[in-house]
């Protein structure tokens, strides 16, 4: 069990002036736990948090599994962190939240488009998460029988104005859909269905300004946050690792500048008092492992401590003040010492900005506080292995309990803008030693980012059909063949790499991938009514 500072400087936080008028929401409630892979298991929350255990308890939300059995856990929670600067009064907006100890920062539900405001009820109608399988979507897709529980997670998936909703449901842009009938209502009855990411994937939606920021003492920006979490299930490489979305739209009437998206991680390898923390820039990554060789107590890894990162697989491309998709990593210590926890919104803002929560630059080198040495905004790049790097393994730390921050910026962040970011959780398990190798994280990190670039960032149209049983035997040792009711007359197959493998016309229901080395390879179809298909298959 985690035993999380609280004391009564949390409560100085200092109250600035409001972004907008704010509401009388109630804290949201819900969570959802989502198994990917039968590997990972997500306790997903609501508000501002991506993964959070209200357990009272103090338990983690993030675990390893094999066989549907728990190996130990990774993350205790994580939640967003969000600053900038009102373009028009200079007023410092955010918010962010840590462990709801001194309050809380987000609440459920949309904000209405023309009222640019919710209300209590709205909050409350909207306090769940909203949870589908694309197997479910295909089984509806080819219109085979549906089972009580699939049938009901499609006709309550919150798509804009869905008539099914037992509460008033606001008629505009919601959960992603796939609108079959050009209507922009998502209904099933008429063959509207979800459109997700992954096999199996959770969505949920927040703002702002439900109540007073009590959490960080920011002002209110007037965002609504809508998130995607989700896990694919049939890539080997991708075992260990989930991925969400977190699309904001500004419904305020305020331009907003030095924009900083953060994701605050407080990772907790099994014992939490013995961690170190490190980044690497060029995969836009933080990670955590153990900073000694056995990690003790009941909760502990022993000698068998995992490697758990998260990165930005997708940020929005238009930032300046940087060169980097990372903004900046930084991480503070589970104290209240000018490297501990964030009392303030200025406290949050700075660490937002890569300095430590007084202002004071981190610099390179040591423990990052000796103000003679030169700036930086990424704390212990090095790998941990190489004794020549900067890491907390060469500065010979105390390893202790550690959250850190992902952050990416600087951005403009106009009236009405949705911006949208990608984020991946890695996990390589049974690493244990000291100072370890990074590099097959770093591996896992650019695989899932080309992964995710080739092969999900694309936006598939309404005639570009995703099916998992298009092809088959899947997995073939010789001959893939083409489960259509279309002849199929060209074909296009693309490594996980992205790189394009064979391109070939077709006069046969199938296609001999004799000549393929083993794994996982993607495949473009292309109909002679003009429709094209897109499919996944692995070669033995």
């Amino acid at each position: 069990m985690k035993k999380i500072l609280f004391t009564a400087l949390i409560a100085i936080i200092i109250l600035t002036a409001k972004a907008q008028e704010t509401v009388n929401c109630a804290p949201p409630t819900s969570d959802k736990i989502l198994i990917i892979q039968s590997k990972i298991s997500a306790i997903l929350g609501n508000g501002g948090e991506i993964l959070y255990n209200k357990s009272p308890q103090a338990l983690p939300s993030y675990y390893l599994l094999t066989d549907n059995n728990f190996l130990g856990a990774t993350i205790y929670n994580s939640s967003l962190w969000l600053g900038g600067i009102d373009e028009s009064s200079g007023d410092l907006k955010l918010a962010a939240m840590t462990y709801r100890q001194a309050g809380n920062d987000f609440w459920s539900g949309p904000i209405g488009n023309s009222s640019q405001t919710t209300d209590s009820l709205q909050c409350s109608n909207y306090d769940r998460h909203w949870y589908m399988e694309q197997a479910t979507i295909d089984k509806f897709k080819n219109v085979e029988e549906l089972s009580a529980s699939e049938d009901s997670l499609l006709r309550e998936w919150p798509g804009k104005g869905n008539p099914n909703l037992n509460f008033s449901h606001l008629n505009q842009v919601m959960a992603p859909f796939v609108d079959v009938d050009g209507d922009e209502i998502y209904n099933p009855e008429n063959g509207d269905y979800p459109k997700i990411k992954g096999n199996k994937a959770v969505w949920w939606i927040v703002n702002d300004i439900g109540n007073e920021h009590t959490e960080s003492g920011g002002a209110a920006f007037g965002f609504e946050i809508q998130k995607m979490f989700y896990g694919f299930e049939d890539d080997p490489e991708l075992n260990y690792t989930s991925f969400f979305d977190v699309n904001i739209t500004n419904k305020s009437n305020n331009n907003y500048q030095d924009f900083i998206f953060g994701h605050r991680v407080d990772m907790d390898l099994g014992n939490y008092l013995d961690d170190f923390v490190g980044c690497d820039t060029l995969s836009a990554m933080g990670y955590t492992y153990n900073g000694d060789a056995f990690d003790e107590s009941p909760e502990g890894f022993g000698e068998n401590a995992p490697l758990q990162a998260c990165q930005f697989i997708n940020v929005p491309n238009e930032y300046y003040d940087n060169q980097n998709d990372l903004y900046g990593f930084t991480y503070y210590k589970n104290d209240f010492n000018n490297t501990g926890n964030p009392v303030t919104a200025e406290h949050f803002l700075n660490y937002l900005n890569g300095k430590w929560k007084n202002g004071d630059l981190m610099t390179s080198g040591g423990n990052a506080t000796d103000q003679s040495l030169k700036s930086t905004r990424y704390l212990y790049p090095g790998n941990p292995s190489d004794s020549e790097a900067w890491s907390e393994c060469s500065n010979l730390n105390e390893p202790s309990d550690r959250t850190f921050i992902i952050s990416s910026g600087k951005y403009k962040f106009a009236v009405g803008e949705t911006k949208t970011w990608t984020l991946a959780m890695h996990t390589i398990p049974n690493v244990g030693g000291t100072c370890p190798n990074i590099q097959p994280l770093i591996d896992k990190a650019q695989y899932a980012k080309t992964f995710f670039e080739n092969f999900v960032l694309v936006d598939i149209n309404d005639h570009f059909l995703i099916e998992s049983t298009f092809v088959y035997p899947n997995p073939t040792n010789n001959k893939l063949y083409f489960n259509s009711n279309n002849s199929i007359k060209s074909i296009e197959v693309f490594g996980v790499d992205g790189k394009r493998i064979l391109q070939k016309n077709i006069n046969s229901d199938y296609l001999n991938v004799d000549g393929l080395s083993k794994g996982l390879y993607y495949a473009n179809l292309f109909s002679n009514d003009g429709k094209a298909y897109k499919a996944k298959f692995i070669k033995n």
